[in-house]
């Protein structure tokens, strides 16, 4: 006979682990209640009804911020917002399994996008050159925000098909011979060049942050005037006004095993976040594996 706690795991197999974790310690709990007299059972169990609910709060803020999307637009009424997407096709980024975790990713800020009926832009970055794979504007006919909610998954995964299509065909050309993932800050600033003084733009930059323009060595500890330099050298000087929020998952995620997380990680968040420093983002929130 299984216990409530692991049915609600089998019902939400992607919370099974720490709901898992806690049915374990609910048996423990069961038997040490047995020797417990009544008011000291009840005492334990409103606890265990308090660490449910944590655990239920931490699993839904996890899931919200993994897709971006909430239920709400983070944005006011009228606000003037692109969410874009730049994504690097590099001979280090080709695999179905980085794909499918990109794929997630870009349906996250897709339905954010409807949500805040906002443009979502897609640019496909190929050795440093950016193509658009994706545009669209949401507009929704329906005049309740219930209604609104319940059509932005389906309209959001139109638009990730829409990508996938793009990209599995340009995944079938020679991969660029170059990777640089700076390039994504050089299309933000062209993009931001064509919109009114008034707009911003939330991107999502998906790159595993490995660039070989220049061949960068980032096995030893560089102090910060060391990183500046090479931030420079990386990404030439932009200016993106204080008009973009950046957020970077995954850096260091590559289709082939990468090196394990040490120097070499923290050294390529440090190298990035200096140059979305340095390019004058609003924000830039940049997380490895």
């Amino acid at each position: 006979m299984i216990t409530i706690i692991e049915l609600v795991a089998r019902l939400q197999p992607g919370r099974a682990g720490p709901v898992l974790l806690l049915a374990r310690v609910a048996r423990h709990i069961g038997r040490l209640a047995r020797h417990l007299r009544p008011a000291s059972r009840q005492q334990l169990g409103l606890l265990v009804l308090v660490v449910v609910a944590t655990l239920a709060a931490c699993s839904s803020v996890g899931a919200a911020s993994f897709d971006r999307w909430a239920g709400d637009c983070p944005y006011p009424d009228g606000a003037a917002i692109i969410h874009a997407v730049t994504i690097e096709l590099s001979a280090s980024e080709r695999s179905e399994d980085l794909l499918d975790r990109r794929l997630q990713l870009i349906d996250g800020h897709a339905r954010q996008a409807v949500d805040c009926e906002s443009r979502l832009l897609v640019l496909a970055l190929d050795g440093g050159r950016a193509t658009i794979v994706h545009d669209d504007t949401f507009v929704s006919p329906l005049n309740t925000e219930r209604a609104r909610d319940n059509q932005v998954p389906a309209q959001a995964r139109d638009a990730v098909t829409d990508v996938k299509a793009a990209l599995a065909e340009r995944a079938g050309r020679p991969a660029p011979a170059t990777s640089d993932p700076g390039a994504s800050f050089l299309a933000l600033a062209d993009l931001l060049a064509g919109l009114p003084s008034g707009a911003t733009i939330d991107a999502l930059v998906l790159s595993d942050g490995v660039t070989s323009t220049p061949d960068v060595q980032l096995n030893r500890r560089l102090d910060d005037g060391e990183l500046d330099r090479l931030a420079a050298q990386v990404a030439p000087r932009i200016d993106l006004e204080g008009r973009v929020d950046i957020t970077w998952p995954d850096i260091g995620r590559t289709a082939d095993p990468a090196p394990p997380p040490g120097e070499w990680l923290r050294q390529l968040r440090d190298l990035w976040r200096a140059v979305c420093s340095s390019a004058g983002a609003a924000s830039c929130t940049i997380t490895t594996v």
